[in-house]
């Protein structure tokens, strides 16, 4: 789906992993209205770190904290991490914003990129954006398997 927003977000080099407009249980802030998550799907984010920053010396949470702060100044929203104290509820935003499943082991599979995506932040809008909601994705792919195995058998 192409809009400016996820758009600047992809010309970040990262990638958008799912959004929601918000209801009053999701643990938003009141005066937001729209939540983006993003993060890291593939090489992009990590190449350009590596060309910006010395790996060695320059940590990946000050990096991001740099980038995704410009990033949200140039869309007209504000920026909230998965390091920051105290913790967002980026796993249950995840699942709101239709990017992830819960595995049995508790970890989040994201329905395009499976385990390989990491939540980098979320990008808080005071005003709703016209994205429609992300693809059902349907159940998630434990519970097919687990399914799957139990037809099997």
């Amino acid at each position: 789906m192409d809009h400016p927003v996820l758009t600047a977000i992809r010309r970040a080099s990262f990638t958008p992993l799912g959004w929601f407009a918000p209801a009053p249980d999701d643990r938003v802030p009141d005066s937001d209205r729209f939540v983006i998550l993003i993060g890291n799907a593939g090489p992009d984010m990590f190449r350009r770190f590596a060309r910006e920053r010395d790996p060695d010396r320059d940590t990946l949470d000050d990096w991001t904290r740099d980038v995704v702060s410009r990033l949200a100044v140039d869309v007209g929203a504000r920026a909230v991490y998965p390091f920051d104290t105290p913790p967002q509820p980026f796993l249950t935003w995840a699942r709101r914003g239709g990017a992830g499943h819960v595995s049995p082991l508790g970890l989040n599979i994201h329905p395009t990129y499976g385990l390989w995506h990491a939540y980098r932040a979320a990008l808080l809008f005071p005003v709703a954006l016209p994205l429609p909601p992300p693809s059902p994705s349907g159940p998630g792919p434990c519970r097919r398997a687990r399914s799957s195995r139990v037809r099997r058998g």
